[in-house]
């Protein structure tokens, strides 16, 4: 065969690969978007003066989706997510990584069935994120931990990387939609060249919805979720693993026209490990909102709408107790709650053993910019029993830094008011792609803390310009 011919027959070959990739990837698209935050945080650890309670940098996040159709009913995601503080890349090496933050393949009616499979890294995301949304809770981020000069950002509650690994499987028989996923959280540890499944975290759940069909618009909602973290079982002597049943219901409707109402409640059983002694768990958790769009006409141009929540979380008196293995563990467990992003209380406090009532209010006094304001009230559901110092004897409640590092606070041992928070934000849309944003936050301790020891303001400044396209 003469070289011509040879080379003839390479380039229909490649021409013909070239045209077959051209046809397999025509159905292409291409967003993303760009945030670029000035942050000012100062006392986030309420007065401790250790030097990890403040935070001034700007941060870049960064995220570029493609979205494919391969066939009809085949599609693939993919999504890059880069965060970091400017001017640390001589501190660490990590701060200018990409991470795939989505990477996931959907087969949509498998079998001529109304059965839709999801493999690979994507959202979970039930209802408001009480109880799934953020697969290490929106107050942190799974990278790693954060101190100066190890790891990604400093200010990790404003992360936007919230994906689990996991397998999901939707049925859709409208009005009745249901869905089951199982989700790898942790291999953990890794010995020699083999990942052992012996001390990971993994979690399952499933949930089934209904549209009533009512003039309400009601949805009814039930769901369970399992969660087995086996890492106790390594470090601690004959320790049994840690696991979690979570049930619970939820509803939605719109009684009047402009009004939302949702209602949630939710259980937990299983075992708790402490410090190697098992616990019958025994937890529950509530919250109820309501949204409403004001119908006054004369005010219909500046689209008022008020708010307001009220949550409730368990706690337990003595959670490190290990007297007695067969008392209950009365705390709520936060799991994978995906609320309260961008909030000075979501930073200090663990949603647990506490009430709250949030109420809020916004309106557009002037095209393209809207105004809110946000005012929570937060209280402990137990007084702590503590020393003549003020120490806590047993650790009701803790409050976290920005290093993610819990400080044990002074408490006073008699009230259960931890505090109150207001926020007031403004957003302005410079064009329908970019918008400008302030935000300005402050929480006031409660009587619940020694005011000389946990008594100083926590207060936060953070300004935004995001991109999208």
């Amino acid at each position: 065969m003469s070289k011509r011919l040879i080379m003839i027959c390479a380039m229909a070959i490649v021409l013909g690969l070239a045209v077959s990739a051209h046809a397999a990837v025509q159905n292409v698209k291409v967003s993303g978007d760009l945030k670029v935050s000035a942050i000012g945080r100062d006392q986030f650890d309420l007065g401790w003066s250790d030097g990890e309670d403040n935070s001034n940098v700007i941060m870049s996040q960064t995220r570029v989706r493609i979205d494919t159709d391969l066939t009809e009913n085949v599609a693939a995601t993919v999504r890059l997510l880069s965060e970091t503080d400017w001017g640390t890349e001589n501190q660490d090496a990590d701060n200018t990584d990409i991470d795939i933050d989505l990477a996931s393949l959907t087969l949509k009616e498998m079998f001529g069935s109304p059965v839709t499979v999801t493999l690979g890294r994507q959202e979970l995301m039930w209802g408001a994120g009480f109880v799934l949304g953020d697969s290490d809770t929106n107050r942190t981020v799974n990278t790693t931990t954060w101190a100066a000069g190890a790891g990604p950002i400093a200010n990790r509650d404003l992360s936007l990387r919230k994906s689990f690994d996991a397998i999901k499987v939707n049925l859709d028989y409208n009005p009745l939609m249901i869905e089951a996923f199982y989700s790898k959280i942790d291999e953990n540890a890794q010995t020699g060249a083999q990942l052992e499944d012996k001390d990971d975290i993994d979690l399952y759940g499933a949930k089934a919805s209904y549209a009533l069909g009512d003039k309400w618009g009601t949805m009814l909602e039930g769901y369970m979720l399992y969660r087995n973290d086996k890492t106790t079982s390594t470090t601690a002597t004959n320790a049994s693993p840690d696991t979690l049943w979570c049930p619970g219901i939820r509803a939605v409707a719109a009684p009047m026209k402009d009004m939302i109402v949702t209602a949630e409640m939710a259980w937990q059983t299983g075992s708790k490990s402490v410090a190697g002694v098992s616990r019958s768990r025994e937890a529950m958790a509530a919250q109820a909102t309501a949204s409403y769009a004001l119908p006054f006409e004369k005010m219909k141009k500046y689209s008022p709408m008020v708010g307001a929540a009220y949550t409730y979380t368990s706690g337990d008196k003595n959670g490190a107790d290990t007297t007695d293995g067969r008392g209950e563990y009365k705390a709520w467990d936060q799991l994978y709650e995906n609320q309260g992003s961008g909030k000075i209380y979501n930073v200090l406090f663990d949603n647990t053993a506490t009430q709250s009532i949030a109420l809020n209010a916004s309106a557009v006094p002037m095209e393209d910019v809207r105004v809110k304001l946000e005012y929570t009230d937060i209280w402990l559901l137990l007084e702590p029993n503590v020393n003549r110092w003020g120490h806590q004897t047993t650790n009701i409640q803790t409050i976290y830094g920005l290093d993610g590092n819990s400080r044990a606070p002074y408490m006073t041992g008699d009230a259960k008011h931890l505090g109150r928070e207001i926020d007031l934000s403004a957003s302005y849309d410079y064009t329908e792609d970019v918008q400008f944003g302030l935000t300005y936050g402050a929480f006031m301790p409660g009587n619940a803390f020694d005011r000389k020891q946990n008594g100083e303001i926590a207060t936060q400044l953070i300004g935004t310009c995001a991109v999208s396209f």
